[in-house]
C-alpha cells in the first residue's frame, strides 16, 4: 500500500529522504495552507537549538514536498523520526499538489515537545534551504527560510 507524506524540514531534501527511507515512488512539490514553520522542537541532535516543525497559523503557509512512498518507508522514516518515542506524531493534513492541480490527503510530522524560545542550527537550516532549490519552491519561501537563517545559530 502507497501513503503521501509531506516533508517541510530536512526530508524536503531529497538525499536526506532516501538516506532514511529510501526512493520514493513519487515526488511532487506541494503547499500546506493554514500552518507556520517553526523551529521550536526538542530535544535533537544538538542541545540547545531547535528543529523544524509546524503548528496552524490562520493565514501562513508551509511548502515542501509531497511523497509517494509504501508502508515500509513510511514505517523507516517514523523510527528516524522518533514517532514510536514521543518526537514527533502524525498529522493527516490536505496539501495543494502543485504539478497535479489537486489537493493530496498526505501524512506530515508535528513535533511533540516544543520551546518557543529555540532557535535553528545553521547547518540543519541551510540542508532545508538547499532542498527547497533543489526541487524547485517558490522564490517567496526560499526568502522566507534565508530570512530565519538570520537568526540561526
Amino acid at each position: 500500500m502507497y501513503i503521501w507524506y509531506f516533508a517541510y524540514g530536512r526530508n524536503v531534501n531529497v538525499n536526506f529522504l532516501v538516506g532514511r527511507a529510501g526512493k520514493p515512488v513519487a515526488m511532487f512539490r506541494g503547499i500546506l495552507p493554514g500552518y507556520k514553520l517553526c523551529f521550536y522542537k526538542y530535544p535533537g541532535p544538538r542541545s540547545g537549538v531547535g528543529y523544524a516543525t509546524i503548528y496552524p497559523m490562520g493565514k501562513e503557509w508551509v511548502e515542501g514536498v509531497l511523497y509517494l512512498m509504501t508502508d515500509e518507508q513510511l514505517k523507516k522514516l517514523d523510527e528516524f523520526e522518533g514517532v514510536p518515542t514521543g518526537h514527533y506524531r502524525h498529522e493527516d493534513v490536505e496539501v495543494w499538489c502543485i504539478e497535479q492541480f489537486r489537493w493530496i490527503r498526505a501524512i506530515t510530522y508535528i513535533a511533540v515537545k516544543i520551546d518557543e524560545s529555540l532557535k535553528p542550527d545553521k547547518e540543519y537550516l541551510s540542508h532545508i534551504i538547499e532542498g527547497a532549490k533543489t526541487v524547485g519552491l517558490t522564490r517567496e519561501w526560499v526568502g522566507k527560510l534565508e530570512e530565519i537563517m538570520k537568526e540561526a545559530v
